[in-house]
């Protein structure tokens, strides 16, 4: 079962802020923009990977407090629902990572920020159908991840220490030294140690929490396709009343 945290009209996106390799002397951009009609948001920006040597990533972060938590029965993992488009520009970015962090950075004496270890899905655009899809990662999906690679000795991510221990930010400007406990999520366009960079974008057309045990029924199965075609007419019914005829209604 999939219970909807944002992406709906009655569930609007929160705040979120980036976070770019601008915090260590990069130069990527990036933005999130919901439509305040539909609430499918707009993650997009540049990826930078001259400035940095190679290494680069932009991302947006939208911080809990009081901390965000996750539905009962106990939760299985994220399903994010998004738009795959027919194509992509030459040497478009197509992989995004979704990051969850239950430390808080530091700073160093030049002001810029720590690294700490983060727990990541990565997905690909290219290896997704054409349309509106929905994709699922289990908690065991999010990978102990420093500086982009992975960290196989770390411990596997508890998604209870998301919201009971939870993560925030220090020092940064405009920002509390001591801040309260907050949970953060990110959604993140990383150069993968210079394999890609330039301009990228994904719409997002809602993300929700797994619940319950895994579905051995036909009734599960017709569930979980229940929710997907309905969020699949909402959303082409939305972009079709902004202008976008091209979008058709799922099969």
């Amino acid at each position: 079962m999939i219970q909807p945290l944002f992406g709906l009209p009655s569930r609007p996106w929160p705040t979120f802020r980036p976070i770019n390799d601008q915090v260590r002397g990069g130069s990527s951009t990036s933005a999130f923009t919901p439509s305040p009609l539909t609430q499918t948001a707009i993650f997009d920006g540049h990826l930078d990977t001259k400035t940095l040597g190679g290494a680069g990533f932009a991302s947006q972060c939208a911080t809990f407090h009081p901390r965000l938590s996750f539905p009962s029965p106990p939760s299985r993992g994220l399903a994010l629902t998004l738009v795959r488009p027919a194509s992509f520009p030459s040497g478009q970015p197509t992989s995004f990572v979704i990051s969850l962090k239950n430390e808080r950075p530091e700073l160093r004496e030049d002001g810029r920020r720590e690294s700490v270890m983060s727990y990541e899905w990565q997905f690909d655009l290219r290896e997704l159908p054409e349309g509106i899809v929905e994709i699922e990662a289990a908690w065991k999906d999010f990978k102990p991840t420093y500086r982009g690679r992975e960290d196989k000795e770390a411990a596997d991510f508890d998604p209870k220490s998301l919201y009971e221990y939870a993560a925030g930010l220090r020092g940064l400007v405009g920002w509390r030294l001591n801040p309260p406990p907050r949970n953060r999520l990110s959604f993140m366009c990383r150069s993968n140690f210079d394999t890609q960079s330039g301009d990228f974008k994904l719409e997002i057309v809602s993300l929700g929490i797994v619940t319950g045990p895994a579905s051995t029924t036909a009734w599960g199965g017709w569930a979980a396709a229940g929710w997907q075609y309905l969020t699949g007419v909402w959303t082409s019914w939305a972009r079709w009343w902004r202008g976008d005829r091209g979008l058709r209604l799922p099969d």
